[in-house]
């Protein structure tokens, strides 16, 4: 519901979810990835970090979602860390891609684009980029600016 209608609309998904599971490490990373995405950061990092502390061997996605809160914070070196785990899903190689860009690792970025190519996969990232639901335009902004400076090496 959050990528589809955005956060107002989702809040009350969150929040039942939040209070029929309080203690579900799982319910926790989502609804800390749902602030994260509102622009409160340091809540949303309270949560996923809570989720750390239920389940310390997390599965990987948990680091996805971490890693989304460095994104919003512009702590690429560490957002990076969150999403090179995971190696399929477009979401986490837009991000993985956007960091490399505003780090300038364009070996690493024009590595990663060919490796896709080689895959057969032609993701649309920008429109990606353009879908994701943050309150804050400027962590979108970012985002699409980090993918313009990796896709043009």
């Amino acid at each position: 519901r959050l990528w589809a209608e955005g956060t107002d609309a989702a809040a009350p998904s969150y929040a039942r979810a939040l209070d029929l599971n309080p203690g579900d490490p799982a319910v926790l990373v989502e609804v800390g990835v749902f602030h994260v995405f509102r622009g409160d950061i340091t809540t949303g990092r309270s949560y996923i970090e809570e989720a750390f502390k239920l389940n310390p061997v997390p599965p990987p996605w948990y680091h996805e979602f971490r890693g989304l809160a460095d994104f919003a914070e512009g702590r690429y070196a560490e957002a990076l860390r969150g999403f090179e785990p995971i190696t399929e899903p477009a979401i986490d190689i837009m991000y993985r891609l956007a960091c490399l860009g505003h780090l300038g690792e364009t070996d690493k970025a024009r590595a990663l684009r060919t490796r896709l190519a080689a895959a057969g996969h032609h993701w649309d990232f920008m429109a990606g980029a353009a879908q994701e639901p943050y309150c804050n335009p400027e962590v979108r902004e970012r985002l699409i600016d980090g993918l313009k400076r990796a896709l043009s090496v």
